[in-house]
């Protein structure tokens, strides 16, 4: 994957959501807009709720995605949508820092563990397994139903 996406601080939700798709996002608390602006300037596609900032990045012929609705599942779906990608769990990454995840063995029960090349951050599938690839599902349904109306 060639590009990556920055995202403004109210989007630390979807930023983590896209970690677990595998995607790389550039998240930092309080990064102002200007350093946002940086960021994306560096080949990256911004995400954002804030519209004057969006627009800012429009104008300056940068690739930005104004993320609305209420919802993760809608939120998703709609960088989803605009970048024209698809859900998947095929490379997660860290939900932390953003790092690549390894393969580092199993747990005394027997799941397959991996951690964090960048943070030491340790991850398995447990029972939050479910939720993730519940909301991956309802994101897809509703790229459906978006790609079905137009």
């Amino acid at each position: 994957m060639s590009h990556f996406f920055v995202a403004d601080e109210m989007l630390g939700d979807v930023a983590k959501w896209l970690r677990i798709m595998g995607h790389e996002v550039r998240y930092k608390r309080g990064r102002s807009d200007p350093s946002l602006i940086e960021v994306a300037e560096a080949g990256g596609i911004l995400l954002t709720s804030d519209r004057e900032l969006h627009a800012q990045a429009t104008r300056k012929g940068l690739s930005s995605i104004l993320v609305t609705g209420d919802s993760i599942v809608d939120k998703l779906a709609v960088v989803m949508i605009q970048a024209d990608l698809k859900p998947q769990l095929d490379n997660t990454r860290c939900t932390v820092c953003g790092g690549q995840l390894k393969v580092t063995g199993e747990d005394r029960l027997g799941r397959i563990t991996w951690s964090c090349e960048s943070c030491g951050k340790i991850y398995w599938k447990g029972s939050h397994w479910k939720n993730i690839t519940n909301t991956v599902r309802l994101v897809e349904q509703r790229i459906a139903r978006h790609s079905a109306l137009h």
